[in-house]
């Protein structure tokens, strides 16, 4: 019997060079009985199965996964069918498309394929297959070995660590808008002011047969309470919990709706400048992740200015730089990037603040207006993008700071003839 593929779960020729390294292991009873217990013992599930799915063979740790002993070298019970399975992402694989159906059409193996497994008593375990096609001397497939891996384990541990980044990346948003109330509710008494004045005047105009300035007083109002209504549908937008996940997007139109955002929630006091590049790059990001990074930006440089000034955000297409790829970012000199920067003309910071700025419960802000979590999760996002956040600062002269992301494409997708 020959193994149809090099890639299979374990080398026989390794294993028989090691065993005939002792001749009194090799020899008689004692080479049955180690390799039977070095499959047993083996922490991965191992079965074969004959050319028509019936099981031949299989090893302890096989049982524990399927969650039951499968019958040998009945023709009736064909095992690699008896149980329902699903790819990685949870979609249902019909009979025809599962990986053991797949190389016994084919004859190819198929390795590293990411598998749910529902047992019969409805539990699923998430395992990771690698199924490979036997031949016999001449030629013919007799059937696959297949080699299944329990990592059920690691993915709830990987789906508890995206929910807590998720969990913290909603904590971090939250606290933003909390920091929001008061420009918010400034904005939103002068909108009701205009509102009541308003519809008040146009009352009093009716009253007196004047409908013509009544209906100039009834748009006043109405065109008061439709911006009250937008500001809230960004904020709203803004707070909502969002699955997390990569797009490639153009980050413009992003910045564009932030500036919104901040002009009806950073309070009156806070002018916008933006200098947007027109034939900007494309990267791969997070959108709601990237938001949160931004606007947490913009509230940081309303904080510096606070007797008023500019926040300028800017756009560019730029290469990295050797100073700046030797600054321990993934970066790496020439890789293109899109940058975005946030300014503020604001108090500026002392180089000794600079160095700290991004540690975890690191603030300068009063107690109960900050975590100091808010630049550490900027930078920890950033890293986990593949980007690099950079500051420059000088007392009295304000505050840029730069976020560069690897340039990406739009996957391509086939023609439609």
């Amino acid at each position: 019997m020959q193994v149809g593929h090099p890639a299979a779960c374990f080398s026989t020729h390794r294993y028989t060079m090691a065993l005939n390294s002792d001749r009194r292991i090799t020899q008689g009873p004692w080479n049955a009985r180690y390799s039977q217990d070095l499959i047993e013992h083996l922490p991965v599930g191992l079965y074969i199965c004959d050319r028509n799915a019936v099981v031949v063979a299989y090893n302890l740790k096989a049982a524990e996964i399927w969650g039951e002993t499968p019958v040998k070298g009945d023709p009736e019970v064909k095992f690699c069918g008896a149980h329902r399975l699903y790819a990685g992402d949870g979609t249902y694989l019909p009979h025809d498309q599962t990986p053991m159906v797949q190389v016994l059409a084919t004859g190819e193996p198929a390795l590293n394929v990411d598998v749910i497994v529902e047992r019969r008593d409805g539990s699923r375990r998430n395992v990771i297959a690698n199924v490979t096609p036997l031949f016999d001397e001449g030629g013919d497939q007799i059937g696959f070995v297949n080699c299944v891996q329990d990592v059920t384990f690691l993915r709830q541990r990987e789906e508890e660590r995206v929910q807590m980044i998720s969990d913290r990346f909603q904590a971090q948003k939250m606290e933003i808008v909390g920091q929001l109330t008061t420009g918010i509710a400034h904005d939103f008494n002068n909108m009701l002011t205009a509102v009541t004045g308003s519809a008040s005047l146009a009352e009093h105009y009716l009253k007196n047969d004047k409908p013509d300035h009544a209906k100039k007083h009834l748009a006043n109002a109405l065109r008061a309470s439709q911006t009250a209504s937008a500001m809230t549908a960004r904020l709203l937008a803004f707070s909502r919990r969002h699955k997390l996940g990569s797009e490639v997007i153009n980050v413009n139109p992003l910045i564009t709706s932030l500036i919104e955002l901040g002009r009806g929630s950073l309070g009156s006091k806070v002018l916008y400048e933006t200098d947007l590049a027109s034939n900007l790059w494309l990267t791969k990001v997070d959108p709601h992740q990237l938001e949160s990074a931004v606007f947490n930006l913009m509230v940081n440089a309303r904080d510096a200015m606070p007797a008023g000034g500019t926040i300028s955000i800017r756009t560019s297409n730029v290469d990295v730089s050797e100073q700046m790829a030797a600054k321990g970012s993934l970066l790496v000199t020439g890789q293109s990037c899109v940058r975005i920067q946030v300014s503020d003309t604001g108090t500026g910071m002392p180089v000794a603040l600079i160095e700290r700025i991004f540690e975890p419960f690191f603030t300068t802000k009063e107690e109960g207006k900050g975590t100091g979590l808010g630049l550490t999760m900027v930078y920890g996002y950033v890293i986990q993008a593949g980007g690099c956040l950079t500051v420059e600062s000088q007392e009295g002269h304000g505050t840029t700071f730069s976020l560069f992301m690897p340039r990406d494409v739009l996957p391509e997708v086939d023609a439609v003839i």
